[in-house]
């Protein structure tokens, strides 16, 4: 037996602020795979437990009683958390069609979203860039 090729195609997907999910295309004589992190023919694994707004350096190694193969890696950042909601939220110039909103900003808000409904039912009418 010899040590497994390396792991292919490696890719990331599903980014949050505390998870990513890798797939890869499966090494043909690979009987398990390790998977590190540092700060059908697809295999995904979701790794978890990771800090929102930080970027990672990931690998994949291919393994079998032979020992391991070179790794597979790739450099992902999560995401951001979300902003708090906007305070001082104001009206004016109402009239019978529409209504002037003011809000203060919210600290790394890069955008609003601004909704209407009646009980609990909304639709957003338009972003705002923050």
């Amino acid at each position: 037996m010899t040590v497994p090729p390396d792991p292919t195609g490696l890719t990331t997907s599903g980014i949050t602020q505390t998870g990513i999910t890798l797939s890869w295309t499966k090494s043909t004589s690979a009987t398990a795979y390790k998977v590190r992190k540092d700060s059908g023919d697809s295999w995904t694994v979701l790794v978890t437990g990771l800090t929102a707004n930080t970027e990672y350096d990931l690998e994949v190694l291919a393994s079998n009683a032979s020992g391991d193969s070179a790794a597979a890696s790739v450099t992902v950042s999560t995401l951001p958390n979300a902003p708090a909601a906007p305070t001082s939220l104001s009206t004016s110039g109402i009239t019978q069609t529409g209504v002037t909103l003011s809000w203060t900003k919210s600290t790394g808000a890069t955008a609003y979203k601004v909704r209407t409904g009646t009980t609990g039912a909304f639709t957003t009418l338009g972003d705002s860039p923050a």
